[in-house]
């Protein structure tokens, strides 16, 4: 490094408070101060390449020092090489170089660097934005613009600005801001779509809103940024959220090259012309990054500019936000800048299916290449989010029935539980009545019979066959009742069936009192799973100790059998729970439900790994992949797929119809499906590739099956035979035709 230039950074470093005048003495006889100095541990590296930079500037301005002696004091001779030769007049309540202590660079960009330093009068940490050296007029003339716009902006979501200045010992150009502790928006956005953080989407949405607020109080103050995106949104260690580097605002209405503090043409931060992106010229200068840029901002048409492209660029950034890429991406600026002129983005739920369907349909609006199209106002993009993050409805979506049903249910689960509830009771005072009328309908076709036998016999050979006929009946159902009542502990259900019968071959108390202990024992098995709704699936963990249950009232619960006690629950599930699997560990459930997406949960956490989500039509059946770690589901839709429990990344296995079953081998190895058409397959578990497509069925193939050593396995079809394959070759080995020898 040159003598000089270490001379005079060593000198800035006393001036600036950064060391005291007896250690610059102590090492002002070498040839090299700065590097002693930090050699010693006086000044750590950010400082030293902050004092060396403005030293560099402050000899570009004043030249190099005359040579004296570094024997003595600092002299006056020294502090002229620190004096403000062309610095402004105006008194300053206490020189900047004793009031701000610089303390290490933080960011920089094409309108300057970014400081951290201590405000020693106040007490606090500022940042100062300090202009280039040598800045052309205009690009200073942006820089004091964007210190003057920005500190007319008093909300609490854009960053505040204290005052502004010059430098003493460069002469740089200066504003203070508030220090922001955090990160920018995108690199929130990698690590939320990475899976770490501990972000959320609703959390996110609720700062997009706040960045919207944001923006359209400044459109209040006729005040448009032209440069929103993630890089350009700070979100604070404490969850504030501010809108930062407004170098390209411009005032609305103003003519082409006013109200923009210097002209058009010069991008701020990391725009796309400090990114090495190309700018062309049309009306005017292309400005701003191109992943964001609205289409008339992109055509160079300035005095198109408004509102409403500002909305543009933050409904790029709320694409961004739910998919975790830009909108439109490319290798040059140019390919972006034409992407954006004459190309629709992907759909989001396309480039990331989780999106929600209202959120896609506010991200469109709100992306509309003709303004005329697009959410009108920074305001109403703000009120459209916050429906969406509180679960109210959006006026830009339109709802199906089945999703105005689920939504009312979300909200209104108790009143929507208590309509279900009635209509259960509905049912139930329905179903009784009918069978009492059978009872007494059956009584009475006796007495009808009796009647008519007696007319067409004699009399007292007709009562005496009648007896007897009703001695075995009532024999028979006095039997039934006391099974009825034998079964109740085991099988509730089917002490239910017999009593029943019991109740039509033999009125009376026995059948009565049978038919009243299998309905109590039943309610109480019902309350003792704590469903309101009847239970429809039920799974047995594969240890044995707990059993899930699945019910009409949208409901999945685990319970532990040795205490009956219910250890988890999980809800939501529309139309009630279809089909449950666990897989072979016991750590995950797998539930299908009969309207939507499977589901998969950790149930040792308590919490769902994965939303199967995929299929397009109903989903037939599940099964888990010895081994763990994957369930594969099959569907109406032609399709069966192969999901990750943890991630619920799938692989799509897809057949020529409906597929009606699927089976794995014992060692988890293959997967066969079978279904319409005659469409039998055996596909490799783990890379989904299909190994066997096994011809001979001739229509429909209902069941498929491993043998137990996964050697061969058999398949079941409604042309009436049953088929044994090798599993290596997809061979057949023989035809089995029920009623008929197998044929080889």
């Amino acid at each position: 490094m040159d003598p000089d230039l270490q001379r005079v950074a060593a000198l800035l470093a006393v001036a600036n408070g950064f060391v005291t005048e007896d250690e610059y003495l102590a090492v002002s006889r070498g040839p090299a101060p700065l590097e002693d100095l930090s050699a010693r541990g006086l000044l750590r590296p950010e400082a030293r390449d902050a004092l060396v930079a403005l030293a560099r500037a402050r000899i570009e301005k004043v030249g190099k020092p005359a040579a004296i002696s570094s024997s003595r004091p600092v002299s006056s001779d020294d502090r002229t090489i620190l004096s403000t030769r062309g610095a402004p007049a105006s008194p300053s309540p206490a020189p900047l170089s004793t009031r701000f202590e610089i303390i290490r660079e933080i960011g920089r960009g094409g309108l300057g660097a970014v400081v951290e330093a201590a405000d020693r009068d106040l007490g606090r940490t500022v940042a100062l934005k300090l202009a280039p050296d040598a800045v052309p007029a205009h690009d200073l003339d942006r820089f004091r613009w964007e210190a003057r716009v920005t500190g007319r902006l008093e909300h609490p979501n854009i960053v505040p600005v204290h005052e502004m200045g010059t430098l003493p010992g460069t002469g740089q150009t200066f504003f203070a801001m508030k220090r922001i502790s955090g990160r920018n928006l995108r690199q929130v956005l990698k690590e939320f779509h990475a899976g770490g953080g501990g972000w959320t989407l609703r959390r996110l949405v609720e700062s997009f809103r706040d960045v919207c607020r944001a923006v359209a109080y400044a459109h209040s103050r006729r005040i448009l940024h032209r440069d929103l995106k993630p890089a350009n949104i700070m979100i604070g260690d404490f969850g504030e959220t501010l809108v930062v580097d407004w170098g390209l605002a411009r005032e609305i209405g103003a003519p082409s090259g006013e109200g923009d503090g210097g002209g058009e043409g010069r991008g701020s931060g990391d725009s796309a012309g400090s990114r090495g992106s190309s700018t062309r010229t049309l009306d005017g200068d292309v400005l701003g990054t191109p992943s964001y840029m609205p289409p008339e901002q992109a055509r160079g048409e300035l005095d198109e500019i408004d509102e409403r492209s500002d909305v543009y660029s933050l409904g790029a950034v709320l694409y961004e936000l739910a998919t975790g890429k830009a909108p439109f991406e490319g290798p040059t600026a140019e390919l972006v800048l034409r992407s954006v002129l004459h190309t629709d983005p992907l759909p989001p739920r396309q480039a990331e299916p989780h999106v929600p369907k209202e959120l896609e349909a506010i991200i469109l609006q709100a992306l509309a290449k003709e303004k005329a199209r697009r959410i009108s106002s920074a305001k109403v993009l703000a009120d459209e989010v916050g429906a969406f993050r509180d679960g109210r409805t959006i006026s830009l979506y339109q709802y199906t029935l089945g999703e105005q049903v689920a939504r009312f249910y979300r909200r209104h689960r108790t009143v929507s539980l208590m309509v279900a509830l009635l209509l259960v009771a509905m049912v139930a005072g329905t179903v009784t009545s009918l069978t009492w009328a059978r009872l007494a309908s059956s009584e009475s076709a006796a007495a009808r019979q009796a009647e008519s036998d007696a007319r067409l016999a004699e009399r007292e050979a007709k009562r005496a066959q009648d007896q007897a006929i009703a001695a075995a009946l009532r024999a028979e159902g006095q039997r039934l009742a006391a099974v009825s009542k034998g079964a109740i502990a085991e099988a509730p259900s089917l002490a239910l069936l017999l009593a029943i019968e019991a109740g039509e071959r033999a009125p009376g108390n026995a059948a009565n009192n049978a038919l009243y202990s299998a309905l109590f024992a039943l309610s109480e098995k019902r309350r003792f799973m704590q469903h309101e709704l009847g239970v429809g699936q039920v799974a047995i963990s594969p240890d044995g100790r707990r059993v899930a249950t699945g019910a009409a009232d949208f409901v999945v619960r685990v319970y532990d059998i040795a205490t009956g006690e219910e250890v988890r629950r999980w809800d939501g599930l529309i139309g009630g729970v279809n089909w449950l699997e666990w897989s072979d560990d016991g750590r995950r459930l797998a539930a299908v439900p009969r309207q939507g997406a499977g589901r998969v949960f950790d149930v040792e956490r308590g919490v769902e790994l994965a939303d199967l989500r995929g299929h397009e039509g109903d989903v037939r059946g599940l099964a888990a992949r010895p081994g763990g770690g994957h369930f594969v589901t099959w569907s109406s839709d032609g399709t069966a797929r192969l999901w990750a429990a943890s991630t619920g990344d799938a692989i799509v296995l897809r057949h020529t119809g409906p597929v009606g079953f699927a089976s794995f081998s014992p060692d988890g190895g293959l997967l066969a499906t079978c279904g319409d058409g005659g469409d039998l397959r055996v596909w490799e578990s783990g890379s989904g590739r299909e190994r066997h497509r096994l011809a001979g069925h001739d229509g429909t193939v209902s069941t498929v099956r491993f043998s137990p050593d996964g050697a061969r396995l058999v398949s079941a079809g409604r042309d009436g035979t049953a088929r044994i394959w090798e599993a290596a070759t997809g061979a057949c080995l023989r035809t089995i035709t029920p009623g008929s020898a197998a044929a080889p």
